[in-house]
């Protein structure tokens, strides 16, 4: 494949019983990065591993037993937990970040910065 100059769109996976969130983070997470975005609304859906980062509405327990969580953090996805502790409640982990609720798309926009998805926004 050759080579165009232009970094690869970021693809995110959004896991959240909560349709409205899940609905509201495919549309900001799209619009903002132009980026592909998967949307599930249970642990039990088929998704696969290979994301830039997933944002998951359950608990960190839930997240930690699941083995597709675990096989993403292996090869490098980074994962938020939307309504989550604070970010020091998981030991500074810097592949774990918090979407705390409610949100706006300013919100997801500063943590989209912070990860190095976009640029920093004016």
């Amino acid at each position: 494949m050759e080579d165009t100059g232009h970094p690869a769109l970021p693809r995110f996976l959004v896991v959240t019983p909560n349709v409205l969130v899940g609905e509201d983070l495919y549309d900001i997470l799209g619009l903002i990065t132009g980026g592909t975005v998967d949307l599930r609304s249970s642990m039990e859906d088929h998704w696969g591993i290979s994301y830039d980062a997933a944002f998951f509405g359950f608990p960190i327990e839930t997240l930690m037993a699941d083995m597709r969580v675990a096989a993403m953090l292996g090869v490098g996805t980074r994962l938020v937990i939307i309504n989550g502790e604070t970010q020091d409640a998981y030991g500074g982990d810097a592949r774990l970040r918090v979407l705390a609720q409610p949100f706006r798309s300013e919100d997801v926009e500063r943590l989209l910065s912070q990860m190095g998805y976009i640029a920093r926004p004016a």
